[in-house]
C-alpha cells in the first residue's frame, strides 16, 4: 500500500537500531541548521559587532513566535500522517497533506504582513538596544517578506518524515544550509549588507530548498501519497478541523515558550548589548545539543506515531526509553566539553573580552538545567504523538509563564542578581516541562487518549 524505497520500517524492525537510523538524518539535519545559524553568528559578529549579533538574536526570536503558527499547523500534519500511514490508511494521508498545504501557505502570508505592520513596536517592547534596533529592523523586515519560504521548509520536512522518511529532509536541508553560508559569506562579509544580507541568505537558501524538494514530490508522486486528480488539492473540511484541532494547541504552546524566551530577552537586553551579546552567543551553542538530542525525540515522535497509529504500544514504550537513553550520552558529551572550555567555545563567536567573560557562568547556568532536557523532549513527543495536543498545550504554557519568566524575573530582578540570576532561571525553566511530562508517561493512561483515526477523514 505504502511503497518503500526510502522510508523507514518503524513498526517491525528492532526499536534501538530503527530508532539511531532514522534519526541519524534528522542529526545530520539539525546539525545542518545549527551549521547555518552558527555562520549567522559568527560572519555578523566578525563583520558588524555585538550589535549585529545582539540584532539577530533579537529578531530571530520574532522570526521564532511569528512562525509558531506555521509550526503548530506542521506538527499536526506530522502526527495526521504518521498515524494514517501506521494505520494504512492511503486516501487520509492524501487529504492530510493537502490540506496542510492551504493552512500553511495562509498562516504563513498573513503572519509575514503582521509582523511587518508590528515590527517597530515588538522590538521597542523587548529593549532592544539602540545601537541594534534598525539592524533588527533590517533582519526581520526580509525574514517575514520570506516566511512563506520559512513556512513550506518546515512543512515539507514534517510531512517527509510522518512518512517515514527522514533521509531526503536531510538532503534538502543540506542544500539549504550550503547555499545559506555561501551568501552569508558573500552578502555580509563581502558586500558589507549588515544584518540585511544574514537574513536574504537564510530566506534564499530556505526557498531553494522548498523549490527542490517539490520538484523531488512531483517526481515520486504515487510514492508520497501526492498523486492527486483534479479537484483533489484543496481543503477537507475535516482534515482541517483536525488539523486545527490538534495544531492550535502547539501554536500556543509555541507561542507562549517563545513569548517566554522574548521576555528573557527584554530583561537581558536591559542590561546592555555587551550581556545581550552574551545571551545571543550562548544561545546559539546551547542549541547545539539540544538540537541535537531534540532530533532524537523528532525520530521518536515519528516512530511512536506510526506505532499508535498500528496499536502496537508496547514498541512505544521501548522508543520511550531508548529516546532517552540517546539523548542523555548526547547531553552530557557536549556539557562536559563546553564547561571544560567555555571560552574558546564563545571565542568561536566573537573576540570582545567582555563578552567571553560570560561564558563559563552560562554554561554553568545551563548545566543546572541539563537533568531535564534529556527527558523533556521523548516524554512532549509522546504527548504529541498521542494527539493529546491540549496537555502539551498547558505543559508548555506552564514551562514559559511559571518556568521561565516567573524564574528569570524572581532571580534575575526580585533578587538582583543580575545576568547570571537570569542565565539560571532561563535554565530552570525546563524543569516545569519535564515533570508533568514523566507524570503523564507513568500515571496517564495515554494508550486510551490516542488521536482516534478508526473514522479516517471524509
Amino acid at each position: 500500500m505504502f511503497q518503500k524505497s526510502a522510508k523507514q520500517d518503524l513498526l517491525h524492525e528492532n526499536i534501538f537500531k530503527t530508532l539511531i537510523l532514522f534519526a541519524v538524518p534528522f542529526m545530520l539535519s539539525s546539525v545542518m541548521q545549527m551549521l547555518y545559524n552558527t555562520v549567522d553568528t559568527i560572519v555578523v559578529g566578525q563583520f558588524v559587532g555585538s550589535a549585529g549579533i545582539s540584532a539577530v538574536a533579537s529578531g530571530g526570536n520574532l522570526v521564532n513566535l511569528s512562525i509558531t503558527v506555521c509550526t503548530g499547523f506542521s506538527t499536526a500534519g506530522q502526527i495526521l500522517v504518521a498515524q494514517f500511514v501506521g494505520a494504512g490508511k492511503r486516501n487520509e494521508v492524501k487529504k492530510a497533506i493537502s490540506t496542510l498545504a492551504f493552512l500553511i501557505g495562509i498562516s504563513a502570508i498573513a503572519m509575514g504582513i503582521i509582523v511587518i505592520i508590528f515590527l517597530k513596536p515588538l522590538l521597542n517592547l523587548m529593549s532592544t538596544p539602540a545601537e541594534a534596533f534598525q539592524m533588527a529592523v533590517d533582519y526581520m523586515v526580509i525574514c517575514a517578506g520570506g516566511m512563506i519560504f520559512t513556512a513550506f521548509y518546515n512543512m515539507l520536512s514534517a510531512v517527509f518524515r510522518g512518512m517515514g522518511d527522514s533521509r531526503h529532509p536531510f538532503i534538502f536541508i543540506a542544500i539549504a544550509s550550503v547555499t545559506n553560508i555561501l551568501l552569508d559569506l558573500l552578502f555580509t562579509g563581502l558586500f558589507k549588507w549588515g544584518t540585511a544580507g544574514c537574513a536574504w541568505a537564510t530566506i534564499i537558501g530556505q526557498a531553494v530548498s522548498v523549490a527542490i524538494s517539490l520538484v523531488f514530490l512531483l517526481r515520486h508522486k504515487e510514492e508520497y501519497c501526492c498523486d492527486f486528480k483534479r479537484g483533489e488539492f484543496r481543503i477537507y473540511p475535516e482534515a482541517a478541523a483536525a488539523e486545527v484541532q490538534l495544531g492550535l494547541p502547539m501554536m500556543l504552546c509555541g507561542s507562549a515558550v517563545t513569548i517566554s524566551v522574548l521576555f528573557v530577552n527584554t530583561f537581558i537586553n536591559k542590561l546592555g548589548v555587551i550581556v545581550s551579546a552574551a545571551f545571543g552567543v550562548g544561545m546559539r551553542i546551547y542549541h547545539i545539543p539540544n538540537t541535537i538530542a531534540m532530533s532524537i525525540s523528532q525520530a521518536a515522535a515519528a516512530m511512536m506515531g506510526q506505532n499508535l497509529g498500528a496499536g502496537q504500544y508496547d514498541r512505544v514504550k521501548q522508543v520511550v526509553r531508548s529516546s532517552i537513553v540517546i539523548s542523555s550520552v548526547i547531553q552530557v558529551f557536549f556539557m562536559v566539553i563546553l564547561l571544560l572550555f567555555p571560552r574558546t567555545a564563545f571565542g568561536i563567536f566573537t573576540n570582545e573580552e567582555a563578552v567571553l567573560d560570560y561564558a563559563l557562568r552560562w554554561f554553568i547556568a545551563m548545566a543546572i538545567g541539563m537533568p531535564a532536557m534529556v527527558t523533556m523532549g521523548t516524554f512532549n513527543s509522546l504527548i504529541i504523538a498521542v494527539g493529546d495536543t491540549k496537555i502539551s498545550m498547558l505543559i508548555g504554557i506552564a514551562d514559559a509563564v511559571v518556568g521561565r519568566i516567573a524564574s528569570t524575573l524572581l532571580l534575575g530582578v526580585v533578587l538582583n542578581l543580575g545576568a547570571m540570576g537570569l542565565f539560571v532561571g532561563y535554565s530552570l525553566g525546563v524543569y516545569v516541562s519535564a515533570i508533568p511530562g514523566a507524570l503523564y508517561y507513568f500515571l496517564v493512561n495515554w494508550k486510551e487518549r490516542g488521536l482516534r483515526i478508526s473514522q479516517g477523514v471524509n
